[in-house]
């Protein structure tokens, strides 16, 4: 269940930098299915963490959550710094420079 929710997560960051120019219904399905690729992914780590019966276990997943939470949140400002963010053509620059960052953390 957790390499599914990855895997699909990988997929769709791959996908979403090659369209040039998605509708706002595409990137809300789009963002639809990042979220539930996430939540297929998390529910199978914190069923897999609990099945050790140690408390010690769930917290560091919720702590590498929360981590990794403030990880994407620091790309995103540096991201948004490299490109000009008051045009389109730049925060979408940025959000590709964005999930090409994500994906060499994923696969590396």
């Amino acid at each position: 269940r957790v390499a599914i929710g990855f895997v699909f997560a990988a997929i769709l960051m791959l996908v979403l930098p090659a369209i040039h120019q998605p509708s706002m219904l595409a990137l809300n399905i789009i963002s639809f299915c990042f979220g539930l690729s996430d939540a297929v992914s998390q529910s199978g780590i914190y069923v897999f963490a609990a099945s050790y019966h140690v408390p010690e276990y769930t917290a560091a997943i919720t702590l590498g959550s929360a981590l990794s939470a403030l990880l994407v949140s620091g790309f995103r400002l540096m991201t948004r710094g490299f490109f000009a963010t008051d045009t389109v053509e730049g925060l979408g620059q940025s959000s590709a420079l964005l999930f090409i960052v994500s994906v060499f953390f994923i696969v590396d």
